[in-house]
């Protein structure tokens, strides 16, 4: 598994010798996540070739990555039930163990401090210093993704069924279910907080407009579209899993109810991963075939990062700046999506 950078890090590609989990920016370093239980820190004076030996930070694989609230370190859940810290240096600490349940998603806010993760049916909500468990929110059935609002005071959880509201920080107050049927794999809020959407087993993308619950379901894709983002002004929500990238307007307040996508790219091959450019009108897509492009949605312009590769690109973040998009080569599959 190749991790590439094109401008601070000189144009250089690194070989990680196990599945790249996930990619965290820390300034200008770069923690790579690893299915062997790895965290290897890549710099701008990190030479081109192999990734550093890193830190072992898990027993088993590195499921779910997330800069600390701080910035000085990553949070890492394994399937090895722990939940752990780690810093460039290598130092590692244990926060949590959850026992046989896997630490599957990882979401921290820099605003609030908050950091939530999802472990078996429970939502996990650490205490403010993030160094153990303050309190758990318990679903009926396991937590496949957890998200926190701009503020990093809402915490949204899905599950089968729809998903679940919280006030992080407020075990005691009333959560607010939003339902409907199938498997919700992951989930997110638009930037302005006006918007909840998840990513679906059943190959479709939902959202409910969270000021009266009213749902819009976004359909016709061939695969799931496990990765998703928010252009800066939450006025697009970008897609993969289709042979294009799926940009849906949510820039009204009905978002994209009525309304047909926009869709970007070459058209072949999938595309397994998408992020979009802080503070810029730019997104990176990467590819079933490992290849990752710059894409630009006002004239749908393109420009190449990497080449293909050969493997699907499994992870792809852009630095806190804006300036550099870093990917690495996994997939996931998608044809012409539609609303209902």
């Amino acid at each position: 598994m190749s991790v590439c950078s094109p401008s601070a890090m000189a144009d250089a590609s690194h070989q990680a010798e196990a599945f790249v989990v996930a990619i965290v920016w820390l300034g200008r370093e770069v923690a790579v996540a690893c299915g062997d239980g790895h965290l290897r820190f890549l710099s701008s004076v990190t030479p081109a070739g192999r990734v550093p030996p890193g830190a072992r930070v898990h027993a088993g694989a590195i499921l779910s990555a997330a800069a600390h609230p701080d910035g000085r370190s990553v949070l890492t859940g394994g399937d090895d039930g722990r939940l752990v810290r780690t810093w460039p240096s290598g130092e590692s600490e244990e926060i949590a163990t959850f026992g046989r349940n896997w630490v599957e998603q990882i979401e921290a806010s820099t605003v609030s401090g908050v950091v939530a993760c999802a472990v078996g049916k429970d939502a996990v909500v650490l205490d403010t210093e993030a160094t153990g468990v303050s309190h758990a929110f318990s679903q009926p059935s396991t937590v496949s993704g957890v998200a926190l609002d701009a503020k990093g005071r809402r915490l949204a959880v899905s599950h089968y069924g729809g998903a679940t509201l919280f006030w992080a920080s407020a075990p005691e107050a009333a959560s607010k279910r939003l339902a409907w049927a199938g498997s919700h794999l992951s989930v997110g809020f638009s930037p302005s907080g006006r918007f909840l959407v998840t990513a679906m087993q059943e190959n479709a993308v939902h959202g409910w407009r969270l000021a009266d619950g009213i749902g819009m379901h976004m359909q016709g894709y061939p695969a799931k579209p496990r990765s998703f983002a928010w252009t800066h002004k939450g006025q697009w929500l970008v897609t993969a899993g289709a042979e294009r990238v799926v940009c849906w307007p949510f820039a009204g307040k009905d978002g994209p109810m009525n309304k047909a996508p926009a869709e970007i790219g070459p058209g072949s091959p999938l595309v397994t991963r998408v992020a979009c450019q802080p503070g810029g009108d730019a997104m990176a897509a990467g590819y079933e075939d490992g290849s990752a492009l710059l894409l630009r949605l006002a004239d749908d312009d393109a420009a190449v990062l990497q080449a293909a590769a050969g493997e699907p690109v499994s992870a792809l973040a852009w630095s806190p700046r804006g300036d550099q998009p870093l990917r690495t080569p996994r997939a996931l599959p998608l044809a012409s999506p539609r609303t209902s």
